[in-house]
């Protein structure tokens, strides 16, 4: 079975960009299935990226001149699209009379012309406050090779399980940032187990574990360490005529806080009721 699609698209930020999708499914067996897919595509620049210009009125300053304009950073009119080529081979397995199913995936992304903000500034002597500013260019190359791992078993009617993996490899070059902060701008291990069982009475429960090593987010500020998190989830069935609805008890993160992202934004436990409603 081969799959194809193209997309174009024009922007006043951009010229005409093409994006084009490739993917071919081979079935070894109605059981086993090969999967190889390669895909290009772009991203048109933000307004803020070419045409910004986020500066701020400064009045009495001390130093001469004593009234002026900051500016903070300026978008580039001149900067390009950003370009991705990605390819993909995949394996997919069910078995056990459609009781198990396995996927594995390895797949590479290599990123061209990433925009970021240049730090090598643009001195600018009419400015005393800053005496500079950044501008946004086309500085970074990047390759991500990764492997996805899913395991979907399903022992008993009403019971399932969903076990899944990622590992991701980032390779990446930037004047102005070190390889090796760039290779840990994200985790590169991700695992999460999700169990899933109805009862007779129709009630549904859940629980998610989820892992993720450490990483160092660009603009982070600082190396955030893996966690570990539980979310829990009971829903209720409602029906009435006509209606299908949902009432449902969510704890996340129930067993302990973690850090996201920044070493000051703590993820607490959070619970909250949801309610859903379906018109037959």
């Amino acid at each position: 079975l081969v799959i194809s699609g193209a997309r174009g698209e024009h922007s006043t930020l951009a010229d005409v960009e093409f994006s084009q999708r490739l993917g071919l499914n081979y079935y070894i067996t109605p059981q086993h299935t090969l999967r190889l897919i390669a895909s290009r595509a772009t991203r048109t620049p933000s307004l803020n990226e070419a045409r910004s210009n986020f500066r701020f009125p400064v009045e009495n300053y001390p130093i001469p001149p004593t009234n002026f304009i900051s500016t903070v950073w300026v978008g580039n009119e001149n900067i390009r699209p950003e370009r991705i080529t990605s390819y993909e081979i995949a394996y997919h397995a069910t078995l056990i009379q459609k009781k198990l199913s396995f996927d594995l995936k390895r797949y590479q992304e290599i990123f061209r012309d990433l925009i970021t903000l240049d730090s090598n500034s643009v001195i600018n002597p009419a400015d005393p406050l800053l005496g500079r500013y950044e501008i946004y260019d086309n500085l970074t190359d990047a390759r991500v090779d990764g492997v996805e791992a899913n395991l979907d078993f399903s022992p008993l009617p009403d019971t399932r399980f969903i076990l899944s993996r990622t590992s991701t490899n980032i390779k990446s070059e930037n004047p102005n940032i070190s390889s090796a902060s760039l290779a840990s701008s994200a985790p590169k291990h991700i695992t999460s187990l999700l169990a899933i069982n109805r009862f007779s009475s129709g009630v549904t429960g859940s629980v998610l574990f989820y892992s993720v090593s450490e990483s160092n987010g660009l603009g982070s500020g600082a190396l955030v360490p893996g966690y570990r998190r539980v979310n829990l989830r009971l829903a209720f069935p409602l029906r009435w005529p006509g209606i299908s609805a949902e009432l449902a008890l969510v704890i996340q993160n129930a067993t302990s806080n973690y850090i996201d992202w920044r070493l000051d934004n703590i993820a607490e436990t959070q619970q909250y009721i949801s309610f859903s409603a379906q018109w037959d």
